[in-house]
């Protein structure tokens, strides 16, 4: 079952966020670098969209979107976008059976909905060929604080 997330479930959403983070197998140092990244506030849950996927009780993975119409340039590139796809994260033992991709077209369906036809994010790098399964357009990529490592950024434009 997929439902909206609730403010007092944020420190099981933060302690997925990281376990599944660990699943890829980063170092401790980027964990660690990373912690307040990883960490849902109640706060986030209340001002952003977050849709968890629910079974018997046990939150397994969980989606958020920030809502925001906003330019979004890359390279020589111009977009006009209803938001960003924030987070994506799945208990590492249900990765690779579909939740994340049952969670993401939830996600789409509740954009068209809403009138936010297109939106973007910035992906983990083991999480390309996901959101390129998914139909999402790679149009650049961000490059972060760890030397040599860049994030892929992809769009999605709805009809």
């Amino acid at each position: 079952m997929i439902r909206k997330a609730l403010p007092r479930e944020a420190n099981l959403l933060t302690i997925l966020t990281k376990r599944s983070k660990q699943h890829w197998g980063y170092p401790e140092n980027y964990m660690d670098a990373w912690a307040e990244d990883l960490t849902i506030h109640e706060q986030y849950i209340e001002m952003n969209t977050v849709f968890v996927f629910e079974d018997e009780g046990e939150i397994l993975g969980y989606v958020s979107f920030i809502q925001e119409n906003k330019d979004l340039e890359i390279g020589s590139h111009r977009f006009v976008v209803s938001g960003s796809l924030d987070n994506l994260f799945i208990e590492p033992d249900y990765i690779g059976q579909g939740l994340g991709q049952q969670l993401v077209e939830f996600l789409i369906a509740w954009c068209v909905r809403e009138h936010a036809t297109s939106f973007y994010l910035v992906a983990d790098p083991h999480a390309k060929g996901f959101y390129e399964k998914l139909g999402f357009l790679l149009v650049g990529e961000q490059e972060t604080q760890i030397p040599n490592r860049s994030l892929p950024i992809f769009l999605f434009k709805g009809e």
